[in-house]
């Protein structure tokens, strides 16, 4: 997917997928409990996708190395 354009259909799909298995994770004993630290993690970084880092964010400055 190009950095130009961030479909944010897609992203809500799969966060919502995510969210169906987490609940179903919770009703049903023994189902896939090994996972939730991955999904939960998961959900974090797609909820950041869709609404951003905010305005207090800033990036890492990148440091080029001294080259002789």
């Amino acid at each position: 997917m190009s950095n130009k354009k961030n479909d944010k259909g897609k992203w809500f799909h799969k966060l919502h997928q995510l969210q169906k298995r987490m609940t179903r994770m919770t009703s049903h004993e023994g189902h896939a409990e090994e996972k939730m630290a991955i999904r939960k993690s998961r959900i974090r970084t797609l909820l950041t996708q869709i609404k951003g880092r905010g305005k207090s964010y800033l990036p890492p400055i990148e440091i080029e190395p001294n080259l002789p």
